[in-house]
């Protein structure tokens, strides 16, 4: 599927930021916690993944 958007202010935004836009606040927020998370471990080298 091929979107195409008509507001201009989201044409300019980066492909990433696009799919965060189309998957809602909930899901955005979620995501975005994710993100953080992945980072700190990256940036303090601690990339073991959590016991379940």
């Amino acid at each position: 599927m091929r979107y195409e958007l008509v507001d201009l202010a989201l044409v300019s935004l980066s492909s990433g930021q696009k799919i965060l836009v189309r998957m809602g606040p909930a899901n955005e927020a979620r995501a975005k916690a994710l993100i953080r998370e992945l980072r700190k471990r990256v940036a303090t080298s601690a990339l073991q993944l959590p016991q379940r």
